[in-house]
């Protein structure tokens, strides 16, 4: 379901609601990203949680573009849509 839901709408629920986007960190003018890389995404999010989320945590703090595990193999950052500052309306 999370998986179709961005690629209909180009964002999951919890994104929407957080005015939160995944794109890619090759190409920032993609309006959306691909099938593959949103399976990514998603595939490792049980690993993210481990732990209560302690592997997750330690990534986004530590990689240059507070990205998790699945974004990084994805090669997506997820962004801010109201932050200007971003470059993406």
């Amino acid at each position: 379901m999370t998986i179709g839901m961005e690629q209909f709408f180009g964002v999951t629920l919890g994104n929407y609601m957080s005015d939160l986007k995944a794109i890619l960190t090759i190409n920032y003018n993609e309006s959306r990203i691909s099938l593959g890389q949103s399976v990514k995404r998603h595939l490792v999010a049980i690993i993210d949680i481990w732990l209560f989320g302690l592997i997750g945590i330690l990534l986004i703090k530590n990689t240059k573009f507070n990205q998790r595990l699945g974004d990084i193999w994805a090669k997506t950052v997820v962004i801010d849509t109201t932050d200007k500052e971003q470059g993406i309306k």
